[in-house]
């Protein structure tokens, strides 16, 4: 008995047919074209002030992702965030969303912690040296919002398949690194995010209302400097702000 076995012969078989690969191609050259028009409706409708420059990449805040959000028609439901300590102090915010668009829906999570160097803080000592001041210095806010800006970017540009943006794609919409605010670790608040601190949109807000400007017209007045909120008031606009604040002329009629 032989121990030979006949092997019938293998021929090659496509593992898609041809007419569902040119489908495949078609159909993956549409979205191809579908995202270049997303990225330019999003250039489109943001603006510097809505993104910075983090590390030598563009970074989306949540103003941008907003207004993309808007645009698009996009929702997403947030469930509370997750508080952890961790060693020495420190401690992270978690949260989790789910974004939809039409039928489409995703998961994404934000994450931020008080020893990313974003949040550094630092003092001098007697000698006049710089000295990083313990996580207790933190703003415990300030990490929380961090996260839930983190998500809500990750959620948007997840979603409409723009991640991993550079520089030279938002030059073409005259967005440009250095007309953005860039990420300065360990340096104060307001030369981190490059929008004027808590106490200086009290005070912009406080001068306006002894002046007179109902809501609604501070808020008008936010959107003709590219803004939704007082506390987005860029730092080289703040003082043009405020003197646009002291100036209201009161009409015929209104109280002194």
């Amino acid at each position: 008995m032989s121990d030979i076995m006949d092997v019938a012969p293998i021929t090659d078989v496509p593992a898609i047919a041809d007419d569902q690969l040119l489908v495949i191609a078609d159909q993956a050259e549409k979205r191809i074209e579908a995202v270049k028009k997303i990225k330019s409706l999003v250039f489109r409708v943001t603006n510097f002030h809505d993104w910075i420059d983090q590390q030598g990449k563009p970074y989306l805040w949540a103003s941008g992702a907003e207004k993309i959000a808007r645009l698009f028609g996009i929702s997403w439901r947030i469930d509370e965030p997750v508080f952890e300590s961790l060693e020495g102090g420190h401690y992270s915010y978690t949260y989790k969303g789910y974004f939809t668009l039409g039928g489409v829906t995703i998961e994404a999570v934000g994450a931020r912690s008080s020893k990313d160097g974003f949040f550094k803080k630092y003092g001098k000592e007697t000698n006049g040296e710089r000295k990083e001041l313990p996580p207790s210095e933190i703003d415990k806010t300030d990490v929380k919002k961090a996260a839930y800006t983190n998500l809500i970017g990750n959620g948007i540009t997840r979603l409409l398949g723009i991640r991993n943006l550079t520089w030279e794609e938002l030059k073409e919409a005259g967005i440009t690194k250095e007309k953005a605010t860039t990420v300065d670790y360990g340096s104060s608040k307001e030369q981190r995010t490059g929008c004027i601190s808590d106490a200086q949109r009290k005070r912009f807000y406080a001068i306006a209302k002894k002046a007179g400007w109902s809501d609604d017209e501070i808020k008008d007045y936010l959107k003709t400097i590219g803004v939704e909120s007082s506390k987005d008031i860029p730092t080289d606009k703040y003082e043009d702000a405020c003197k646009w604040a002291e100036t209201r002329q009161r009409q015929p009629g209104e109280d002194d």
